[in-house]
């Protein structure tokens, strides 16, 4: 095995130093590592005889024939021999050995029959049936089992991936026995590297049969030594389907997934032995004979402790599957839940680490091939290189996920690119980083073993991570900003770190300019410190110099940037627009187009446009002068107050925020609870009413006055410096804040939001513009002015008096308005749902107005339900009034004069008109129908009865 897969026969150091000790010469020494380790994988096949003459002259240098026994002791000496038996079982078997020629072949046999007493002294090549293997002298594949194998492939070819593995035969078992693992593994690398996959299928399939029949019945330790040998075997097996496979990895997945879960049922009950094996029973049977778990297996080619020369397909092939392999284990754990992946945070630390390993060194070699492909397209002589039938780029790709889905997800199926634009479809994935759990601890460890490296490789990877990162900072922020006993100084701190990763991000972006400089300068805002200024200063000279060579128009003043939020120096003018919120997505369109040059995700594109700006102050950006700039970043670097100031200004934004959860519940302890989520009783017939017409909206009485304080109080102050604008940011806040009597939006009066909550409850389609409505705050221009009442309204419906009123309430009357009259003049609501119409705002009358009511009768409204019952009683006390005696002296029927109590029920009763219906015309003869107490609330409607619904 370690002949085959040496460990340390590809360490060009040991083997230049080794040489030099037993009179090697150093030319042929540092060409015999050149060829074997720095060939191109192409010219490595047609470089036979001159591997074949350097093989020779290595074994002439040693004199294995003429040494003394206890000369082989000699440590360079067995380190040159071991390297020297390596190669030259690796040519004989090769493809290229057919074209060397027969002199050259002979003396290498001639060399290591000679050499054949000294190998027995050597444990590692001790090992190996000598006699067996010279017997095959020039033509090693000459063996009736080969060629039986080779010409029944398409036989017994097979495309799915799940089908029946026969049982091992006889001659399947002799054949094993007889050439032993490490033979047979050599026999299968050769035949990959002659690109016969179906050859290797077929006969590892057969090998592991073989192994399985062959130690059905023995102890594990007669055969816990072949472990890493049948166990790569297996893999070989794997990477040939591996090789097959489509980019997305839809065929390897699906086995990877099924050993492991037969390997975990398996190991749960016992297998019966007539079970009919498919490949990945079969190896999953191997893996519970040699006592490896479901992820034991695969972490033998994870952790291979043999190293190979990227100079054979073979090596760069096993290069990609082993990082294909690391990754897959990586996602497996990931997807665990948190508790669980914390438990296995150690194992995840090594995977991760030996993952970055192998895929920097496959994704090393494909960058190296891809510069020499280039240079042959360029070349004006037509270079003689060897047909590859694997595309490396593809293969590699593939291995390192860069074009997989993992697991059949992609991490950006919720964004589906459009048809027609074809670049979209060419993005960059990489689920292994871009699904790492949203640890801190974990989120540091991946990030600091990348930042420890330069390979340009990991750009996208540290892309994704810092993303990460710093959301959770500043998600941190964000929730330490209302944290009662946060200080200065502990805010500070978590800006500063944020700092470094904005730092970090900027040099990822060192080749966009625009991004590079925004990352500066959020940086420099977090942690104002000579080096982020002079980062900051490089920038603005780099963008002086591209506006000079590219004669771009001078930057736009500072007055004319709207709110100096964003900047660009792609496109100054557009980018500043980008707090234009008629066309927010076009904003952001120049910087969108430039970031898709770098083949991000789209999800990503739009995290980096939104990390980039927010945590910097709006008064430092690229969009102002570099003149008025480069004033505001040398004061915030020489100014610690400056920098606590905008600390203290954000925290206090925090805390103005909290000023509206101040709830006084002491105001609300003897209201009773109020039931807005009840439905109106005939509701589910709505549905076949024909739809309403439109309600046009009232148009709101305003006054030129009001208007004109408003816009004074709204008009800008008077420019002032820089630091002074910082310093009284917080009593322009609040003088801005005053300046409007009402708010539109969550606004602060206790009607207002009472109303909001009836009408959402109410009328779930209600029209926006119509939610605020409300009449002026002068409550001396409602009461003296006469509005138009809405005429689509439903009208109150006037029950004359059985008596007509007296001369002394009439004159009361004229001078009084009426309930009616009151409706009529609120402002009415719309309704776009089916079967109902407008109904009036009751919430916001005022005390004085309720208790000028005029007395006009019975003329309130009520729901449907309770007049109903009200007329119930009412005919049941003239039926009980009918059937007494007539008393002596009756009382003239006169109309019902209300007393001062009654007064005060009826003002007070107004108030419950936020659960009647407007919709209903009545009439009730009856005084007083209602009896709602007598304290009259302000704010909030009540209602003193529930409905029956």
């Amino acid at each position: 095995m370690e002949i085959i897969l040496p460990q340390e026969a590809h360490d060009a150091k040991k083997f230049l130093d080794c040489a030099e000790k037993v009179d090697y010469d150093e030319f042929s020494a540092k060409m015999f590592i050149f060829c074997n380790a720095h060939s191109d994988v192409d010219v490595f096949e047609l470089m036979g005889n001159d591997r074949l003459s350097q093989l020779i002259y290595g074994w002439e240098v040693c004199h294995l024939p003429t040494r003394e026994p206890e000369s082989l002791k000699d440590p360079a000496l067995r380190h040159i021999v071991q390297v020297l038996a390596h190669h030259s079982l690796q040519m004989w078997f090769s493809q290229e050995w057919n074209t060397c020629t027969e002199g050259l072949k002979h003396l290498l046999l001639y060399s290591l029959t000679k050499a054949v007493p000294a190998f027995f002294q050597i444990p590692d090549l001790a090992k190996i049936d000598w006699a067996y293997i010279l017997q095959f002298q020039a033509k090693p594949w000459k063996i009736a089992y080969l060629q039986q194998l080779f010409l029944s492939l398409k036989l017994n070819k097979h495309h799915a991936i799940e089908h029946t593995v026969p049982v091992a035969a006889g001659e399947d078992i002799a054949f094993l026995m007889q050439e032993g693992l490490c033979l047979i593994l050599l026999r299968l690398m050769q035949l990959f590297n002659a690109g016969n996959f179906e050859a290797v299928k077929q006969l590892s399939l057969r090998m592991l049969a073989a192994w399985l029949k062959a130690h059905e019945n023995a102890p594990f330790e007669s055969f816990k030594q072949d472990q890493k040998s049948i166990t790569l075997v297996a893999h070989l097996y794997l990477l040939t389907i591996f090789v097959r496979d489509e980019n997305r990895g839809y065929v390897i997945d699906n086995l990877m997934y099924n050993i492991r879960f037969y390997v975990q049922s398996m190991q749960e009950a016992s297998v019966s032995q007539d079970i009919n094996f498919t490949p990945a029973r079969l190896i999953a049977q191997i893996c519970v004979r040699l006592q490896l778990g479901k992820n034991g297996f695969f972490e033998q080619i994870g952790f291979k402790k043999f190293k190979l020369n990227l100079v054979t397909s073979f090596a760069v092939m096993l290069e990609a599957y082993s990082s294909y392999v690391l990754g897959n284990l990586l996602m497996e754990l990931q997807g665990l839940n948190e508790h669980d992946f914390l438990e296995h945070l150690p194992q995840f630390k090594v995977l991760m680490y030996r993952y970055v390993e192998e895929r920097e060194n496959s994704e090393s070699f494909l960058l190296e091939e891809l510069k020499k492909m280039e240079n042959q397209r360029n070349s004006h002589f037509q270079p003689q290189v060897v047909e590859l039938n694997l595309n490396y780029q593809q293969q590699i790709c593939k291995g390192n996920r860069a074009s997989n889905i993992g697991n059949y997800k992609n991490c950006d199926d919720d964004e589906k690119p459009l048809p027609e634009a074809d670049e979209e479809q060419d993005r960059q994935i990489d689920p292994v980083f871009q699904n790492v759990p949203n640890n801190e601890e974990v989120l540091t460890f991946v990030y600091k073993l990348l930042a420890e490296r330069n390979f340009s490789g990991w750009k996208f990877a540290k892309i994704a991570l810092l993303l990460k990162i710093i959301g959770q900072q500043l998600n941190a922020i964000e929730i330490w900003r209302y944290h009662p006993g946060l200080t200065i100084d502990f805010m500070l701190n978590l800006e500063q770190k944020m700092s470094a990763n904005y730092a970090d991000l900027a040099k990822v972006f060192s080749d966009h300019g625009f991004m590079e400089a925004e990352f500066w300068l959020t940086a420099f805002y977090l942690h104002p410190m000579t080096l982020n200024y002079n980062e900051v200063r490089r920038c603005s000279r780099i963008k002086k110099k591209r506006q000079e060579e590219d004669n771009w128009p001078p930057a736009a003043a500072s007055h004319g940037v709207k709110y100096e939020l964003l900047s660009s120096t792609i496109d100054v003018d557009e980018i500043v627009t980008i707090t234009n919120h008629n066309a927010p997505v076009a904003d952001y369109d120049p910087i969108y187009k430039s970031l898709q040059a770098l083949r991000l995700p789209r999800s990503m594109i739009k995290d980096l446009l939104t990390v980039v700006f927010q945590p910097r102050n709006k008064r430092y950006s690229w969009a102002l002068d570099w003149h008025t700039l480069h004033e505001r970043c040398h004061a915030l670097l020489k100014s610690q107050d400056l920098k606590n100031k905008f600390v203290a200004l954000n925290m206090a934004e925090a805390g103005d925020h909290l000023e509206f959860l101040q709830i006084d519940y002491a105001k609300y302890r003897d209201r009773p609870q109020l039931d807005y989520g009840t439905i109106e009783e005939g509701y589910e017939n709505a549905a076949n009413l024909p739809e309403p017409e439109e309600e046009p909206e009232p148009a709101p009485v305003v006054d030129e006055e009001d208007v004109k304080s408003t816009q004074q109080k709204k008009r800008r102050p008077a420019r002032r410096k820089f630091w002074d604008e910082v310093f009284s940011e917080d009593e322009e806040e609040a003088a801005s804040s005053d300046s409007e009597p009402y708010y539109t939006g969550n606004g602060r009066r206790t009607r207002i939001r009472a109303a909001a909550m009836v009408a959402n409850a109410m009328l779930s389609d209600m029209d926006r513009s119509m939610r605020g409505g409300r009449r002026s705050s002068s409550r001396a221009s409602s009461e003296t002015s006469d509005p138009q009442p809405d005429h689509d309204a439903q009208p109150v419906t006037k029950v004359e008096s059985p008596q007509p009123p007296s001369p002394k309430e009439s004159a009361a009357s004229d001078e009084k308005r009426t309930i009616g009259d009151l409706m009529e003049a609120r402002t009415k609501f719309s309704n776009e749902t089916g079967g109902f119409k407008a109904f009036a705002d009751i919430w916001s009358f005022e005390k004085e107005e309720l208790q000028n009511v005029a007395s006009e009768g019975n003329n309130l409204m009520e729901c449907s339900s309770m007049l109903s019952k009200f007329k119930n009683l009412k005919n049941l006390k003239m039926t009980a009034a009918a059937k007494e005696p007539v008393q002596p002296d009756p009382p003239p029927l006169a109309r019902i004069v209300r007393t001062g109590s009654e007064t005060e029920s009826v003002n007070s009763d107004t108030s419950t008109m936020a659960t009647l219906d407007f919709n209903e015309d009545t009439c009730d003869d009856s005084p007083g129908c209602c009896s709602p107490p007598n304290r009259v609330s302000r704010s909030w409607s009540r209602c003193p009865w529930k409905l029956n619904r």
